[in-house]
């Protein structure tokens, strides 16, 4: 989900430095708070009532200073459910270091424990100089990973695999958690044969405008694991508009890999989800666009979701689910840059990447159902949800920003899909 940026005040923003297209992303700590006639607001299912109290989830064997986030699982051929997930800390110098991990749970996933994989692509930070003045540091931030185990694939030593996006965060003033540079950055792909690896060397898989929109930087992500394989924005019309692709969700199927991204589009938490293929090899060449089965521009239609209703402008935290034989978009409903929960919306056509929708819905597009909804505590920065079917005892996990440290936390909802 992109934040990293915690600082002791109650609003701190994530600046994106392009010249005319700047795109902010903003979390809150301690804001805490406590019909459907085709028209722009409907009310939808939802687990609100008689909802268990969520409970902050727990890993052994690695403890972050600054807590979790961005919840990722799936289960293997064994039953075992496995998460992906980030892992906050402080450094000395003030920035925040952020990189996935991978964490293995029980027959029902109520216990998790990192596995400790040792050094792999996405959980490495190295901290750098960036201005010798201050000095000014610098790192590689690894996250929103996206973990999944896939059947499928030919090739055993791909039977694992991850997504996260990959991008520059530095210091702009002496102690300062830092500021991303999101310019500086893609999305990564990593595989195995296990999910304790050995995991494949990166592969620097989708970029956005913003990777080339200057040379100087163009030159500079260049100088890191080569060339992109997909300039998205370039190979597909329909995302010339995308400035950055992020929080990607992951299903494995026997007709390839579907892939959901976050098309970040400008400031405001601006963009759209979108939905892509690839053959369960990630073979050179064999990714492409289907489709973008839920714009930005819908987000106000649910106001009226939660109680005390909400004005929201956009969605973020892609996910894919396979539940019951259905499968599901998880998206975070937005108010500008900030997280209000979960919705889950059914997929009518994977390949065609369409939602169900209300045929007699007199909107353009027509509205898309919403199969269910949760959310965090009331007025918290929460989302970024992640699920399996076998988690029965935890059910959904969301991410959910605590005024207090560690200020970063996964919660478990108990609820299941489908609903």
């Amino acid at each position: 989900m992109s934040i990293v940026n915690v600082d002791t005040s109650a609003v701190f923003p994530r600046l994106f430095p392009i010249p005319l297209a700047p795109l902010t992303f903003i979390a809150l700590l301690a804001l805490i708070a406590c019909h459907r006639d085709g028209s722009s607001t409907i009310n939808p299912p939802s687990f609100c009532t008689g909802a268990p109290a969520p409970t902050t989830l727990t890993i052994s064997g690695y403890t972050p200073n600054d807590g979790v986030f961005d919840p990722s699982l799936t289960e293997d051929a064994c039953n075992r459910i496995w998460m992906s997930y980030s892992a906050v800390n402080n450094s000395a110098s003030g920035l925040r270091l952020v990189h996935a991990r991978i964490a293995r749970g029980n027959s029902v996933g109520s216990g998790w424990d990192d596995m400790n994989v040792g050094a792999t692509p996405f959980n490495v930070n190295t901290e750098d100089v960036v201005n010798p003045v201050g000095p000014l540091t610098g790192t590689w931030e690894h996250e929103v990973s996206r973990l999944v185990y896939d059947p499928y694939t030919s090739d055993p030593n791909q039977r694992w695999k991850i997504l996260w996006h990959r991008y520059r965060f530095e210091q702009t003033t002496v102690g300062s958690v830092g500021t991303p540079r999101f310019e500086r950055g893609w999305i990564s792909l990593s595989t195995a044969p296990n999910a304790t690896g050995p995991w494949s060397a990166e592969r620097k898989l989708f970029v956005g405008s913003a990777y080339d929109f200057d040379p100087a930087d163009k030159a500079y992500n260049d100088s890191f694991v080569g060339l992109p394989e997909y300039e998205l924005d370039n190979l597909f019309p329909a995302l010339s508009t995308c400035l950055v692709f992020t929080e990607p969700g992951m299903l494995a199927t026997a007709n390839g890999i579907y892939i959901s991204l976050k098309c970040a589009t400008g400031a405001g938490g601006a963009g759209d989800a979108i939905l892509m293929r690839c053959d369960n090899q990630f073979s050179i060449g064999s990714c492409s666009y289907l489709g973008t089965p839920l714009s930005g521009t819908e987000a106000a239609r649910y106001n009226g979701t939660f109680a005390g209703g909400n004005a929201f402008t956009g969605f973020s935290a892609t996910e894919l689910v396979r539940a019951g034989g259905r499968d599901f978009l998880l998206v975070t409903p937005t108010e500008g840059d900030i997280y209000r929960g979960c919705f889950t919306f059914e997929i009518d056509d994977l390949a065609a990447a369409t939602l169900v929708r209300d045929a007699a819905s007199l909107l353009t597009p027509k509205l898309a159902v919403l199969s269910a909804s949760l959310r965090g505590t009331p007025g918290s920065f929460n989302g970024a949800c992640g699920y399996t079917q076998a988690n029965t005892s935890l059910g959904i996990l969301f991410s959910e920003l605590s005024p207090t440290a560690p200020h970063f936390t996964i919660q478990s909802s108990g609820h299941q899909l489908p609903p």
